[in-house]
């Protein structure tokens, strides 16, 4: 499905596929990968040196990293993972779904999930004050 992108994730092996649901991220990639035949094997981000491998942790590290340096220091915490946890976050805070989130992140409980976007107890607490049955 062209709506959909397929990852595999480095530290559990297995593949997921993710939704593309900005309008314009499908044209920027049609851009970025040009007339390059593509498959399920292809890689968007490949390494400089195999282009038949992907681009590794620590390359995607110093891009990060770079980010930071040339906006003047605005993004000291930007990581990939951090992105990963922050759309946790505002998922959790716009859908209150902590349930899909945990199979998102392929979490065995939502504790582990909560803990992992930032959801403390006192947070919790705080959502739950103003409702009743």
């Amino acid at each position: 499905n062209k709506d959909y992108a397929r990852i595999r994730e480095s530290k559990t092996g297995k593949t997921r596929d993710i939704r593309l649901n900005v309008a314009g991220i499908k044209q920027d990639i049609i851009d970025y990968v040009g007339k390059k035949p593509v498959d399920d094997n292809t890689y968007l981000f490949t390494s400089h040196r195999n282009p038949r491998e992907p681009i590794s942790t620590t390359a995607v590290y110093r891009i990060f990293k770079r980010l930071n340096e040339v906006s003047g220091g605005h993004y000291p915490h930007l990581t990939a993972h951090s992105m990963r946890r922050t759309f946790g976050y505002m998922y959790y805070k716009k859908t209150r779904d902590i349930a899909t989130l945990m199979k998102l992140f392929n979490h065995s409980s939502q504790a582990i999930t909560l803990r992992y976007i930032g959801i403390d107890r006192e947070e919790l607490r705080n959502n739950l004050k103003n409702f009743e049955l």
